[in-house]
């Protein structure tokens, strides 16, 4: 793509757009450059729309599956920016049936800084060179006492304490929630409950559990009191409805057996369990991903997993609940290699 002299274009709230021609039912990683003038902005600060169309020129009408749409923009996706200097951006999404043409809308949205945009743009058929999934059915007890073996003894890790975008949107969700109390299910060194207590005054009462004594020392030092050592066990002794707003960031993910503690994280909410997890369209163990600052594809961190958090959903509301769950799931990407597989899954009691 090549749209102007320089090799960085400034967003506006106009599109510009480029036709590019496609396979149809497949697969499409789109990679390019961003970069922001100030301070990082929101999540939503720029976006991509999509106009699919067939051989003939014909428009194929929306919706398109696994792409969001609104009335003010139509089919589109948020651009990620994964630091406060930008840098390589990458897009999943799949061509629908019939489709030979996309036209591609580059814009800015909700932003008070200025964005800019690489002038080229590569668009690869995406397959398993993404990432690698070991399909799994079942694991093994071994699995499950290893992954709690790893996860409980990587210290105090510097990416678990500074300060992360994706923070404060999970706060401005439970806030929105209006909870009095919470829980945090891995909650590591305490750094989302900390933004959500300063950012509301509201909750009187909250706890955080994980596996990882450093790291709960740690956030015990910085005058989180309420965060302590626990695993899913933990969460059996928790009376139904204690909680509020219980949830999880990027932490079911790393459970080898995932149903039983979102049953109970479930069970202990009185209002809305959030879970911010990952979903790269099958259950399995995530072997290798695709680095977007190496670029490269590395080995994926230790016991990190897939899961299909709809149908395991569906089966906990169904057979648990008795269907008497509100389930919503929206676009939530994080700043790391898989962050773009990541989705808000809020269950909200009826």
């Amino acid at each position: 793509m090549t749209t102007a002299e320089t090799d960085l274009v400034e967003l506006s709230h106009d599109c510009f757009y480029i036709e590019l021609e496609i396979r149809e039912n497949t697969n499409y990683l789109l990679k390019g450059n961003i970069q922001i003038q100030y301070a990082i902005p929101a999540h939503n600060a720029a976006l991509v729309t999509f106009k699919f169309s067939k051989r003939s020129g014909y428009l194929i009408s929306p919706p398109y599956p696994g792409i969001s749409s609104s009335n003010a923009v139509g089919p589109y996706k948020y651009i990620p920016i994964y630091s406060d200097k930008g840098g390589q951006f990458l897009i999943t999404f799949q061509t629908p049936p019939d489709s030979y043409y996309v036209s591609l809308g580059f814009r800015l949205w909700n932003s008070k800084t200025k964005v800019f945009i690489g002038n080229q743009v590569e668009m690869i058929e995406s397959h398993k060179d993404d990432f690698e999934l070991e399909i799994i059915d079942n694991l093994s007890t071994h699995e499950i006492e290893s992954a709690k073996n790893y996860w409980s003894s990587i210290g105090v890790s510097k990416g678990y304490t500074k300060a992360a975008r994706w923070s404060h949107q999970i706060s401005d969700e439970i806030i929105s929630l209006n909870p009095s109390s919470v829980l945090e299910f891995g909650c590591n060194a305490g750094r989302n409950l900390k933004i959500l207590l300063d950012k509301a005054e509201s909750i009187k009462n909250y706890l955080g559990l994980d596996i990882n004594r450093d790291a709960i020392n740690y956030g015990n030092l910085q005058g989180l009191e309420k965060l302590k050592v626990g695993d899913e066990n933990s969460l059996i002794d928790i009376s139904s409805g204690t909680y509020d707003v219980c949830f999880t960031v990027s932490v079911i993910d790393h459970i080898p057996q995932p149903m039983n503690v979102v049953l109970n994280l479930i069970r202990i909410s009185k209002k809305a369990c959030l879970l911010l997890e990952p979903f790269l369209g099958d259950n399995g163990k995530v072997i290798t991903n695709y680095s977007a600052q190496k670029q490269a594809i590395v080995e994926t961190t230790p016991y990190s997993y897939s899961w299909d958090y709809e149908k395991l959903l569906q089966a906990i509301n169904i057979y648990e609940f008795l269907n008497k769950l509100s389930i919503k799931v929206k676009d939530f990407p994080l700043d790391s290699n898989l962050g773009r597989y990541y989705k808000l899954w809020i269950i909200e009691k009826k």
